[in-house]
């Protein structure tokens, strides 16, 4: 939207940022639900500003809850889905371990994961089927 406009973005690399890392899986979980309705918004003025990777993550819930829903049906064995939790776990620790380096910060990284993933979802879906009205359009009607 800034390049849209005529603005030029650019790159300095003596500027410091700073992240507020969440202190919570609550806290962590609202900010990914937020993150997820406004990037929704977002892509709806600006089709480019929704990537596939938050459509994918977007369809994670309905993708789980579907293929739980095919294995009651077709009585598949749950013992298939516990060894996919357990890949996904040991992918998610190896992950963990290598960027923090530390064993006990690399335990958090799979239900980090599963927290930011369910909650963006969550958040996805929810703006999908039940739109959060904007402010433009509360002005408009008033």
């Amino acid at each position: 939207l800034i390049r849209k406009q005529g603005y030029k973005l650019l790159y300095v690399p003596d500027v410091k940022l700073r992240h507020y890392r969440r202190q919570n899986l609550l806290s962590l979980f609202k900010q990914m639900y937020r993150f997820a309705v406004g990037r929704f918004q977002v892509g709806k003025k600006d089709r480019t500003l929704l990537k596939p990777s938050h459509i994918v993550v977007g369809s994670a819930l309905p993708f789980i809850l579907l293929c739980l829903l095919v294995m009651l049906i077709f009585k598949i064995s749950l013992s298939s889905l516990y060894s996919i939790s357990f890949c996904l776990f040991i992918i998610a620790l190896v992950y963990g371990l290598v960027r923090t380096g530390s064993i006990v910060s690399a335990l958090y990284f799979p239900l980090a994961i599963l927290t930011m993933t369910i909650a963006w979802s969550s958040g996805f879906i929810r703006e999908l089927l039940f739109p959060v009205e904007t402010g433009n359009r509360r002005k408009s009607a008033q």
